[in-house]
Formats: C-alpha cells, structure tokens, sequence
C-alpha cells in the first residue's frame, strides 16, 4: 500500500512538473515545436526548440522515475566541451530556455555511468531558418523566458587524481620556497651558509699530513724508549762499543747547518708546528744513520721546540 502510495504521488508529481513546464513554453515562446517527447522506467524526457526574445533557444524537461535507487542525469555535448544544467535534489531538470551557439548533442547517463536510451541532437540556427525549415511548430503568447544556466561537467575526482593534486600542490609549495630563499639568498643559499659547506681540500690534506707526522714522531719516540731502555740493559762492554762509535762522530757538527744546508728554516721560534715535525723527522733520520750523535739529537730537539 506504501509503494502504490509512493509511486502514485511520483506520478503525479512528474504530469504536474510536465504541464508547468509547456504551460511556461507556451507563454514565453513566440513559436515553438516540439522535439522529443519520450518516457521509460527509469526517467522521462520532453526537449522543445523555438523562437524566444528573436533568437532560437531550446527547453528540456528531465524526471527520474528511481532518484533514490537510480538517479539518471543529462549531459549536453558542444564539439569537445560539456556542459550540465542545474537539478533539483531528486536530479530533475527543469529548463524551458537553453541558448548554445552551436549545434547540441544530450546524452543521458544512468547511476553507473552508462548511457541509457537515445541520444538526441539539436541543430543551432537562427529565427529565420527555423521558421523557414519548420512548419509544424506552435503559436505562443511571445512573453520572453529568461535563459537557463549552464556548467561546465568537470570528469569526477577519484582517489589517486586527488592524491596527484594534493602532491603537487606540495611540489609547486616547495618549489616556491626554494626560489625565494634563491633571490633572496637565504637559508642554504645565503653566503654565510655557503661557505660553512664548502670542502675545503687544502686544509684537509695539511690535516692529513700534520696526523701523519705525529703518528711517525710517536712511533720513532717510542722506537727511542725501546732502544734506550735496551742500551740500559745491555752489558758495559757493549755500551762502551757503543759510545766507542758515536766517539767517532765529530761533535763539533753543527747541526744547525747541517739543516740548513739541506733547506730547511732554522728560524726555531718562527716556525709552525708542522714545519717543527718535518725538522723533527730530519733530525731522527740523522740520528739513525750516525752523522749525528744521541746528544747532538737531543740539543738540537730542545732548540727545535724551546720557546
């Protein structure tokens, strides 16, 4: 009893939505015909086309039959761009006064997307040649009907289009705040910041090199120690064999000049700490190989690093 009730209201409802609408025709047209007049299960369709304030313009009625289960709606084809028309909440359309340059293809589309039933055409033309190409159209009281408005039909937003906008609304962002801080030489692009990041490779390599010979001084002192602590050890005979041989170094060697004449800077006090540790190594080479003696070593060192 409810889906009789229901279903008698819904068809009420669409024959006084269907007069209203020619009775709006009639009165606003100063001629019309009628173009489409078609109903199915699932929607019914009216289309008319006349004269309307000296131009030709085009009316159509649209009412879903299943709003809830399967609300159809109409799109209207120029060339390449598409355009739909306003609905009422049960996606009906009511609009008895289109105007479209150019010639028209409507097409409807069921819940799901497909097309359902004909697709119907309307030929653009002006006042002249619809009178002079119909003779079948009707006389209306010429009151003028104000234009319905049309909308652009933008293809549904999905998941990963949203995902691709909202990506790249966040790359545009960052790109933005990248050229900014570019001209105006902020953040990582200001000088300051620039500078901090550059590698410079010179100091690297004094570093690596200055590491370097303090690893060998350590190494040639503790070589020192270890020797040292053996002539301690060692019998008195091989120790007097031992001074018997540095005897035999001239100790009035100058050490000094012995640096000197192999280039290197005596000036002590005005030498850097690695200028220090490359006399140093010159001196341990001198050392081993007997043109100096331990103690012309050691004066030489306390020279080399006195302050």
């Amino acid at each position: 009893m409810k889906f009789l009730l229901i279903l008698l209201v819904s068809v009420f409802s669409s024959i006084e939505l269907k007069e209203n609408f020619y009775q709006e025709v009639s009165e606003g047209y100063e001629v019309y015909r009628e173009v489409v007049n078609y109903e199915n299960p699932y929607y019914e369709i009216s289309i008319i086309q006349g004269i309307n304030n000296d131009e030709v313009t085009f009316g159509l009625y649209f009412y879903n039959h299943k709003p809830s289960s399967d609300p159809h709606r109409v799109i209207i084809f120029t060339g390449e761009k598409e355009y739909r028309l306003k609905t009422n909440s049960r996606k009906d359309i009511y609009a008895p006064a289109i105007k479209l340059e150019k010639d028209v293809k409507i097409i409807i589309y069921d819940s799901f997307g497909r097309e359902r039933g004909t697709s119907y055409y309307i030929d653009a033309m002006n006042a002249e040649d619809f009178k002079i190409l119909y003779d079948d159209y009707l006389i209306g009281d010429n009151m003028g009907l104000n234009l319905s408005s049309l909308s652009r039909n933008l293809p549904s937003l999905t998941l990963q289009g949203l995902l691709l906008i909202i990506f790249g609304g966040i790359i545009v962002i960052l790109g933005l705040v990248i050229l900014f801080l570019f001209i105006t030489k902020k953040g990582m692009f200001s000088e300051k910041k620039k500078a901090e990041n550059i590698f410079n490779f010179r100091e690297f390599a004094q570093t690596l090199f200055e590491q370097a010979q303090k690893e060998e001084i350590r190494l040639r002192e503790n070589e020192f120690e270890e020797r040292f602590n053996e002539q301690i050890d060692e019998e008195p005979k091989q120790i007097y064999e031992r001074q018997r041989i540095y005897d035999d170094v001239d100790e009035t060697v100058d050490v000094t000049k012995i640096l000197k004449d192999k280039g290197f800077n005596v000036d002590y006090p005005s030498l850097s700490e690695a200028e220090k540790n490359e006399i140093m190594l010159e001196l341990m080479l001198l050392r081993d190989l007997k043109d100096i003696t331990l103690e012309q070593y050691q004066q030489e060192v306390i020279k080399l690093w006195s302050k």
